[in-house]
């Protein structure tokens, strides 16, 4: 566990990206809001997670993503239905005289199948620019391990209430062009303060607990109790990764064939060139007094160089035929040389006893 990394990864709150939905698209979405509610059928949002890890084992992908998905309750949707219509009411230029000004327009609850408004929640009138709370969206705690990636929910194999990160959806327009709409995702900490201490216990009252310089109490664990209605961090994940043993990204690369091909096959063809045909070459490489094959050879040039073309020719094959019969026995050769036992003398010093004059 003391190897175990803890990692506090947080995202951007708002897209990059402004919401450029058509009129069209945006009637679409409300009709479908509207037909949930009226039938009472299921309405949901998809969040998708993607990490990157820097070490996986063999197989594993580095590339991950995490998804789940939440339905939506009847308040949210009619939250979510009265945000975009407003916005809608909202999509024109500050300058237009007949502008509405954020605020002074009620609500417009979407109606019902015979065409009356349903009844507005208690919290409303409703504010535009309050973030619509969705409840417990996704699992922020993952474990990072050399064969893969689980969110505790999977570890644990049903979601823990406590250990969810519950988040709003805010659309938020620009302060002077209403025609700029972009989605923000806002959650709660994990601790009173933010999800990092800043050493300050007035502000981040969990810094003593977290820091070790006193006792951890009950207001202290966000799983019994979780902070609702902050709604002022972006998202995050709390990655706990295993170590993992790092390798350089060649073979990753390269591949193991061309691996095997570039450095084991090319050093074992130099290594079986050095020793293939060694129990022949021998007989000839480890001579331990060469000085007799050394002077036929010697005989055999001097004959070619020097003897009559005519006469000699005879001599020069019968000492070639000599040095033939004399390479072909290991035995004859093992005589004519010696034994390489003679190279150490009676005190076990090495002296060979040999000189080659050519």
């Amino acid at each position: 566990e003391q190897f175990k990394t803890t990692q506090l990864l947080e995202f951007a709150a708002c897209s990059s990206r402004v919401w450029g939905v058509s009129p069209q698209a945006r009637t679409f979405i409300l009709s479908a809001i509207n037909t949930s509610l009226v039938n009472g059928t299921r309405f949901s949002v998809a969040t998708a997670i993607a990490l990157s890890r820097v070490g996986a084992t063999s197989g594993s992908p580095k590339e991950v993503t995490m998804r789940s998905e939440l339905d939506l309750s009847d308040l949210t949707l009619r939250r979510l239905y009265n945000a975009i219509a407003l916005q809608e009411v909202y999509n024109v230029t500050a300058t237009d005289e007949d502008a509405p000004i954020a605020g002074t327009v009620p609500a417009t609850e979407p109606p019902r199948a015979n065409g009356t408004a349903a009844p507005l929640p208690p919290e409303e009138p409703f504010d535009p620019t309050a973030p619509i709370p969705l409840g417990a969206l996704y699992d922020p705690f993952v474990f990072n391990k050399p064969s893969g990636v689980e969110s505790l929910t999977v570890a644990n194999g049903a979601p823990v209430p406590g250990d969810m990160a519950t988040c709003a959806l805010v659309l938020a327009s620009n302060e002077t062009d209403f025609a700029g709409e972009t989605w923000c995702i806002r959650c709660n900490p994990l601790f009173v303060g933010g999800n990092t201490p800043n050493g300050d216990p007035d502000e981040y009252p969990a810094t003593g607990c977290i820091d070790g310089d006193r006792q951890c109490t009950a207001n202290d664990n966000y799983e019994q109790n979780p902070i609702e209605g902050l709604f002022d961090t972006s998202p995050f994940v709390v990655a706990v990764s295993d170590p993992v043993p790092q390798d350089s990204n060649f073979l990753p690369n390269v591949g193991i064939i061309a691996l095997y091909t570039t450095f084991i096959l090319t050093l074992w063809t130099i290594i079986r060139g050095k020793v293939t045909g060694y129990s022949h070459r021998i007989v000839m490489q480890q001579l331990a007094h060469p000085q007799p094959l050394a002077e036929l050879v010697s005989y055999i040039y001097l004959v070619r160089s020097v003897g009559d073309p005519k006469d000699d020719l005879e001599l020069e094959e019968l000492l070639y035929f000599e040095l033939l019969d004399l390479i072909r026995g290991p035995d004859t050769m093992l005589h004519k040389t010696g034994f390489r036992m003679d190279d150490y003398d009676a005190d076990g010093k090495f002296a060979p006893s040999y000189e080659i004059n050519l």
